[in-house]
């Protein structure tokens, strides 16, 4: 709308925040509904003379202090957090089954489309008549999931924790890694989801 800047463009364009506008500017001077919500507008010459401000200036410091603050404590958090799970020993469970983990990964690849009743995708056939990629990447998973001690544990313990993501990839390369010292016939399929971690982070 010419001669107006819309909230979004204030924040993202010319280093406002919500709490600066609501300070300096108020209430919107055009309001527009919009799908869903609505759209609030200020008029340029007003925005432009607040600018100019020595008190915009001030509450726009105070910002990029506190984001800045932010930042260091969230990496402070995050480098313990790492530090945390470098000392998680990795460790697999026996396996008593009589049964190949291919076998045992179908299996659990099983019960879990039906759990999640996607009944299309159950497997009927025996597992060397499956894809060898395929096989190979839900036998890696079962492994994972099922056979090296604590896993789930301790990817849930990341929920809500500030450098979860950083965390959880290290972490899960680590498992990775030593699924493939114990596990060498996996080696392309490990290989493969290590790969997929590197490209996400």
């Amino acid at each position: 709308m010419k001669g107006y800047y819309y909230q979004k463009q204030l924040i993202e364009e010319r280093g406002w925040t919500k709490s600066i506008i609501k300070k300096l500017l108020g209430n919107p001077d055009k309001i527009v509904p919009f799908r869903k919500g609505n759209v609030y507008y200020y008029e340029q010459n007003k925005v432009l003379q607040l600018e100019k401000t020595e008190e915009f200036e001030l509450l726009k410091q105070k910002i990029q202090i506190r984001i800045a603050s932010g930042k260091k404590t969230a990496k402070k958090r995050t480098e313990k957090l790492i530090k945390e799970y470098e000392l998680i020993t990795i460790e697999f469970l026996e396996l008593h089954e009589k049964k190949s983990l291919e076998q045992l990964a179908v299996e659990s690849y099983n019960f879990h489309k039906e759990y999640t009743e996607q009944y299309d995708k159950i497997i009927y056939e025996k597992p060397n008549k499956l894809n060898k990629e395929f096989l190979d990447r839900i036998t890696v998973n079962f492994i994972k999931h099922n056979l090296v001690k604590d896993y789930d544990y301790w990817c849930e313990e990341l929920k809500g924790k500030i450098g979860k993501m950083e965390v959880y990839i290290k972490y899960k390369k680590r498992v990775l890694e030593t699924i493939l010292q114990k596990y060498p016939k996996y080696k392309n399929a490990i290989e493969i989801q290590i790969k997929q971690l590197t490209q996400v982070y």
